[in-house]
This record gives structure tokens, C-alpha cells and sequence, in this order.
């Protein structure tokens, strides 16, 4: 083989073999209701298969806030094992495993109560804190309200 062909070949596998690790994919989706409509704000996150529960969005390998549509978009690297989550205030959590030649993704989210154990109120007007007091905390006059 003449030297100009081994060095171009030695180019090409070269640069073959440095372009294996950066292989990625993008991973787009949907975050919407159970009537489907858009959610804004949701927390997506990828994670490896096997991470406890609890754990998931803290140990993921990437993570998204979704915009107005509802949308979200990721660079993945190309593997087997992951799984997508989307968390956020009043829904419950959603999962879903994503497989290799995935690239589009809708999560869908249950609407969930929150229950509220108790709410404390501060007044700034005065220095002193009331708590657990069924009177108003201030009364306005018609002429302090103009």
C-alpha cells in the first residue's frame, strides 16, 4: 500500500474511533395533563434503570425544566438503560422507560392533592405574632383603602 493511502486511511480510523464515544442522541418530549394540555415547569430528569425511587432526580445524568408547550429536549448519550421522570408541584410523579431508538417522548401526569397540615401567617404591621386567633389580624377603614 503506497504511504499517502496508509496515512489517509490512518486519518479516517482515527477519526472514526474518536467520534465513538461522543455518539448522543436527542430525546424530545411532552409534558401534558390528563386532558392533554401542556404543562409548564415540570421537572424532567433522566436516570439509569435501577436507581431507588427516592433517589432518581438527584442521582439523574441530565434534567430539563419544560417550557410553556410543555416541551422539553435532551443530548443522550445512546444507551439501553434509562428511564424518564417528570415531577411537579400538584401532580404525582410519572416514569417511563425509554428504549435506544427512542427520540420522541409524551408523559402524561395525574393530578394530585396536596394536603395542607398548617399555614402560619405574619403580619408586618405590627411587631408582635398572633397565632391561633380567630379575630383579624387588621381592620381597614373605607378611607385607608384609597
Amino acid at each position: 500500500m503506497p504511504v499517502p493511502k496508509r496515512i489517509f486511511f490512518t486519518f479516517l480510523l482515527t477519526m472514526a474511533y474518536g467520534l465513538l464515544p461522543a455518539q448522543q442522541r436527542t430525546l424530545s418530549g411532552q409534558v401534558v395533563d390528563e386532558l392533554g394540555s401542556p404543562i409548564l415547569g415540570v421537572l424532567v430528569f433522566v436516570s439509569k434503570v435501577g436507581n431507588n425511587a427516592a433517589d432518581r432526580s438527584q442521582n439523574s445524568i441530565a434534567q430539563a425544566i419544560t417550557n410553556l408547550e410543555g416541551e422539553f429536549e435532551f443530548r443522550l448519550p445512546i444507551t439501553d438503560s434509562l428511564q424518564i421522570g417528570a415531577s411537579h408541584l400538584g401532580f404525582a410523579t410519572g416514569y417511563k422507560l425509554i428504549g435506544r431508538a427512542e427520540r420522541l417522548v409524551v408523559i402524561t401526569l395525574a393530578r394530585q392533592a396536596l394536603p395542607l397540615e398548617e399555614v402560619t401567617v405574619y403580619s408586618l404591621k405590627n411587631e408582635k405574632m398572633y397565632s391561633e386567633s380567630a379575630l383579624p389580624v387588621g381592620v381597614l377603614s373605607a378611607d385607608q383603602w384609597r
